[in-house]
């Protein structure tokens, strides 16, 4: 059984919860007895404020949990309340008040089912000078205990979102080959069919002019295949960002998005960039070709901006800004993902995938801003 608080039982005062004042529920019907409780904590520990209140009924009890209360000590002698009735209060309140039974003696019969019941702590009136450290620990026992739900629930939203995440990362990969199937099938395919047709012509013509005619023409549309092929590449995977790095292949992926749609671009890099590219270099340049195309579908833009930082630490951060009509967040990001949000979306999954963050900065007819922290 544990055994009541003692001067022992603990070597040093521990510090109470960051409260200017600690709000004490004194349950005692006894006046005498509240007053030694205020000057017990005056005196032990006259750096905390305690604000020492007393109920002795339900409705007395029931009010001062209403006006807020930090902890709660409960004689077990009130003739019309009792430490249960107590802690059947605040268990059906949901509520995290630790409860402490201060009374005089009691056996070990009478204290166990009080403690079974969520007691946090037993101390006799004749202890009162370690009541401080009682309600220290307690206080501290409580805020721990807030800070594991916490844990926990901020734990439950993380894998909650993870698999949110790993389902939509799965959906766009499928996405993804659909898009590469019907390119390769419906524009690469059509080529190299027009190329085989043309061959086949040339190879059945008796003419000798005519077949090369048939010959030139599939030369020319074989140019084109080249193209498409190259263009796919690109869509895929630009061979800058290989060969000569992320400021290349963004300065690259800008010229192809940006100048044929007659949008003017500037790019401004600081830092020094890393001579081996990490994951997030791979995520910047992906985050920049959303953004930007973005911006050529909707933003009806005459101008964007990119600047790319390289942090001492290894991070990238990103900038990505327009002069375009912008977007009401908080209509377009909304809490279900749809066709009309999904690329935006993408990118704050694609940040959240190397550990970074990305936000939005717009409003209607105030153009757009995207940072990434990566």
């Amino acid at each position: 059984m544990p055994a009541p608080e003692s001067p022992t039982a603990s070597p040093q005062t521990v510090a109470t919860a960051a409260r200017e004042t600690i709000r004490v529920l004194c349950l005692e019907d006894n006046i005498d007895d509240i007053e030694r409780i205020k000057l017990a904590l005056k005196q032990a520990d006259p750096q905390q404020s305690y604000s020492v209140s007393a109920a002795t009924d339900v409705s007395d009890f029931s009010a001062a949990l209403d006006a807020g209360v930090d902890v709660v000590l409960c004689d077990s002698t009130l003739q019309r309340f009792s430490p249960v009735a107590a802690l059947s209060m605040l268990a059906a309140r949901q509520a995290d008040t630790p409860l402490v039974v201060l009374t005089h003696p009691i056996s070990d019969d009478c204290r166990a089912p009080l403690m079974r019941d969520g007691a946090k702590g037993y101390i006799t009136k004749d202890k009162l000078a370690v009541l401080h450290r009682v309600i220290s620990r307690v206080e501290r026992d409580r805020l721990r205990d807030l800070e594991e739900r916490q844990r926990k629930v901020d734990l439950q939203v993380a894998n909650r979102r993870l698999k949110e995440m790993s389902s939509r990362f799965l959906e766009t990969l499928e996405n993804e080959r659909a898009m590469l199937s019907r390119e390769l099938h419906d524009v690469l395919g059509q080529t190299l069919t027009a190329i085989v047709i043309h061959l086949h012509a040339a190879q059945s013509s008796p003419a000798p002019q005519t077949r090369s005619r048939f010959i030139n023409q599939a030369l020319e549309i074989a140019k084109t295949a080249i193209q498409q092929v190259k263009a796919l590449s690109f869509s895929l995977r630009p061979p800058a960002f290989d060969v000569l790095g992320l400021v290349s292949a963004v300065q690259a992926e800008l010229q192809r998005l940006a100048e044929p749609a007659g949008l003017q671009m500037r790019i401004s890099v600081r830092g020094t960039e890393p001579a081996e590219l990490g994951d997030n270099a791979l995520v910047a340049l992906r985050v920049i070709q959303e953004a930007v195309t973005n911006t050529l579908r909707h933003a009806r833009a005459t101008r964007v901006a990119v600047l790319l930082r390289f942090t001492p630490a290894g991070r990238i951060v990103i900038v990505v800004g327009d002069n375009g009509i912008g977007f009401d967040q908080s209509a377009v990001l909304g809490k279900t993902i749809t066709e009309r949000n999904l690329g935006l979306n993408g990118m704050i999954e694609r940040a959240d995938l190397v550990g970074g963050c990305l936000r939005f900065r717009t409003r209607p007819g105030a153009g757009v801003i995207v940072k990434a922290v990566l």
